[in-house]
Order: C-alpha cells, then structure tokens, then sequence
C-alpha cells in the first residue's frame, strides 16, 4: 500500500508511461522516488531524474550495491534504515 511505503520503485524501460507515474508520484508524494531497471540506456535514465526521480538503480549492480544506494536514499529522506 502506497501510504505506509518509505519510498516509490519504479521499473523503467522506454515507455512513456513509466515517466506519466513518476511524475504522477512526484506532484503527491514527498516520499523518495527511485527508478529501477536492467540494460537502460543513459539518456532514459537522465529523463526520468528530469522528471521528478530521486535516483536510479541499475539491476545489473551487485545486491549489496542496490541496497546501500536504496539505504541512501531513504537516509537523505529522513526514513530509517531497512
């Protein structure tokens, strides 16, 4: 449920609609939005930053990588660790 979340994921790929809801998600919510993906070009990646992202995880990275980067995350947000 979208209320008690610390964060909105996201998966990218090329469509349109992925930046329609993180847009949607940016005009009401505070709560960090973060975009997930595997083999996303960088230009895709740059547009969805553009349009309200917090950041962007690479699902080719280690999990222990993702995970640090999402804990970032909700760090600079003020939610407590997971």
């Amino acid at each position: 449920h979208l209320a008690d979340s610390d964060a909105i994921l996201i998966e990218i790929g090329i469509n349109e609609e992925d930046f329609w809801w993180c847009r949607s998600f940016r005009h009401g919510s505070y709560k960090p939005v973060v975009l997930y993906g595997r083999d996303v070009p960088s230009n895709v990646w740059v547009q969805g930053l553009r349009q309200g992202a917090d950041a962007f995880l690479s699902l080719s990275m280690e999990q222990k990588v993702l995970l640090a980067r999402l804990q970032a995350v909700l760090r600079r947000a003020g939610v407590g660790l997971v």
